[in-house]
């Protein structure tokens, strides 16, 4: 059974390949449910279960993998900014915190009755900043596709505190998944 990644997001495709877990890309175009005054993991569910869907559709017998990352503070979900002023003021509210990076995933055949979703939460706690250190982060990283509009896997000298899964917080909970994909094997 061929596994299919219904993602576009290169920090999850890395993760799998590095993991030697071989699949093939193909993106859902879903409108994804954002608020920014909902439950987050409610929400990253939601938006990994209609991913998998729009994609097993396409491919009723392969093992379809989607996800999606949230991060929030308490309540407050944090989504891709809509520019830079955003960004700036996104990330501004999460320095010197500890907050939440929610990840969901649904897995889905057709074929073989598979239907498989949950979420997971890791904590992450940011360093006090100064403006000059959030300018050097954003020239590294765009914050514009980032939720939180920030992305650990590409610099970290500005994380404190990690409290869960790393690869979570990436945008994809390995260590849970190898256990599912343990279960379900051959795939």
């Amino acid at each position: 059974m061929e596994l299919i990644l219904a993602s576009g997001s290169a920090g999850r495709w890395e993760l799998l390949e590095q993991a030697g877990i071989p699949a093939k890309v193909v993106v859902s175009g879903v409108a994804e449910w954002e608020s920014s005054d909902d439950c987050p993991k409610e929400q990253c569910l939601h938006n990994a279960r209609i991913k998998a869907d729009a994609v097993s559709k396409q491919y009723p017998e392969a093992l379809v993998l989607a996800a999606d990352t949230i991060v929030a503070l308490g309540n407050t979900v944090y989504h891709k900014p809509v520019d830079m002023d955003h960004a700036w003021r996104m990330f501004g509210s999460l320095v010197g915190t500890t907050h939440s990076v929610w990840t969901g995933v649904a897995l889905k055949c057709i074929d073989k009755g598979i239907d498989i979703s949950f979420c997971e939460e890791s904590k992450v706690t940011l360093k006090q900043m100064k403006h000059e250190d959030i300018a050097e982060l954003f020239a590294k990283v765009n914050p514009l596709d980032k939720s939180g509009s920030y992305a650990i896997q590409k610099d970290d000298w500005f994380i404190e505190k990690i409290e869960g899964s790393y690869s979570n917080i990436v945008g994809l909970p390995l260590e849970t998944l190898a256990k599912i994909f343990d279960t379900l094997r051959p795939f």
